[in-house]
């Protein structure tokens, strides 16, 4: 076995190394040992679950590597009693592709592990380093909430999958963060453009930079070119201006979206602020350095925009050094109730409902809806069903899906206006955290008819 030992040399006023602890689970199958050094850690090794244990009730380890390969379910099951214990400590599991394969292990790795990489580490040493450091830091802030209206609800959910297709988004997300290009992000509207743009600025070195969203979609086209690039008034006597996105995105990251909905004049503005590495605000001559990673996103073909002469050629040439195809969630079946079931934790705490999971019927529904609007639409039926749901287990009728998801049920009239009365009750309350006097204002009813639907449709 080789030797884990690690003695950092820290110079007299530098800062101490930052401590990881290392779990080697492989230690007791006799499995190669994988000897891990990096600058400015300092890695502890133990070599089962009670010695894990026992380190961790002594020290605070924020972070720690598992090294897990070859797992029989007796194993599994050790190391994920170990994991639902230990869940102050963000994980970061070593193991080899062959595994990945087993659903079984790709639950355990979702469900318990910050991040993974594959073995052989030689040439992902320093992503792997990286990433450390990313749990690091934000394990040192989780008992640090953001300022209030510095963030909007759904911010920060994740990428989740297991699917074979979604981690290969993942194993190219590794592989391109770390390199400062443009990047090309295609995917069907819904399927986590955004959010996989945002994962790529948190693994890059800019990732202490702003991260900055403009959708070309939702701007006027007259708003485009100055919204991108800024303004300088010329009036001397009365000078204002406005920062653009080039500009407040500086030192970091700036994703446009749509980018096929770029005004063709903006396009070539952009190609050529890429090609000199600087550019001007609208109406002022002075150059400023461009210091920002432009990433772009598509729903549509962009091939089809260059030839229909809506996309320039060359300025798709540029974006697409580097590109990532988004799956639509009809191709990541496995992935549904995994979804479904992330969502329903992530918002459950947000609505007033007894439901506690999902009942056979709606696991069938799901996974035989076509999701035209992909994981965006997924979100938006959790949320109806979370404010529908009067029983433990979440229904078909609960998320507008039918049991067979083959035609849709048909209801009576008054069957609609009771769901839709229930809806938009349960709604109004939770918006206004049960104020009933606000909550009657919203729905341009009385207090009493309020609490009248409330005692009728059994709402507390």
């Amino acid at each position: 076995m080789a030797n884990y030992s690690y003695s950092p040399n820290v110079t007299r006023g530098a800062l101490p190394p930052r401590k990881a602890l290392y779990l080697d689970y492989s230690y007791d199958r006799s499995l190669p040992g994988i000897d891990i050094r990096l600058d400015n850690w300092a890695i502890e090794r133990v070599t089962s679950t009670p010695r894990a244990r026992s380190r961790l009730h002594h020290n605070n380890f924020l972070v720690g590597l598992v090294h897990l390969e070859h797992l029989d379910d007796e194993q599994i099951e050790d190391i994920e009693g170990f994991f639902r214990e230990e869940d102050s400590t963000a994980w970061i599991a070593l193991t080899c592709q062959e595994d990945l394969k087993n659903p079984v292990f790709r639950r355990l790795i979702y469900q318990y592990f910050y991040d993974y990489f594959t073995l052989p580490l030689e040439n992902n040493l320093d992503y792997l380093k990286a990433t450390l450091g990313h749990a690091y830091g934000k394990c040192m802030l989780k008992d640090s909430p953001p300022p209030p209206d510095e963030r909007q609800p759904d911010d920060d959910i994740e990428i989740v999958g297991t699917s074979p297709s979604m981690l290969k988004v993942f194993e190219q997300i590794r592989h391109i963060a770390g390199v400062d290009a443009p990047v090309l992000l295609h995917g069907e509207s819904g399927s986590g453009k955004e959010l996989v743009a945002s994962a790529i600025h948190q693994r890059s070195h800019r990732s202490s930079g702003p991260f900055q969203v403009m959708n070309c979609a939702a701007l006027p086209e007259s708003l485009i070119d100055s919204e991108l690039f800024g303004t300088q008034e010329p009036a001397p006597e009365n000078a204002s201006s406005r920062t653009g996105r080039l500009e407040s995105a500086a030192g970091g990251t700036l994703f446009i979206k749509e980018i096929t909905r770029l005004p063709i004049q903006a396009q070539q503005k952009l190609l050529h602020a890429m090609e000199q590495n600087s550019y001007q605000r609208e109406g002022s001559g002075i150059s400023r350095q461009l210091n920002v990673r432009i990433l772009a996103g598509t729903a549509e073909d962009a091939t089809q925009a260059v030839s229909e002469g809506r996309l320039i050629n060359e300025l798709y040439q540029r974006l697409s050094i580097l590109s990532i195809a988004l799956p639509s969630l009809s191709e990541r079946e496995q992935d549904i109730e995994l979804l479904a079931r992330y969502f329903f934790n992530r918002f459950k705490e947000e609505y007033d409902t007894p439901a506690t999971g999902f009942s056979a019927d709606t696991v069938d529904a799901m996974l035989k809806h076509r999701w035209s609007g992909n994981v965006r639409e997924l979100i938006n039926k959790i949320r109806r069903a979370l404010v529908m749901s009067q029983t433990e287990l979440i229904q078909p009728q609960d998320m507008a899906l039918s049991p067979s998801d083959i035609e849709m049920e048909v209801v009576s009239l008054d069957e609609a206006r009771n769901q839709a009365e229930v809806m938009a009750v349960k709604c109004s309350l939770q918006h206004t955290h049960h104020n009933i006097s606000k909550a009657a204002s919203l729905l341009g009813v009385s207090r009493v008819t309020l609490y009248r639907l409330m005692d009728k449709y059994a709402i507390r």
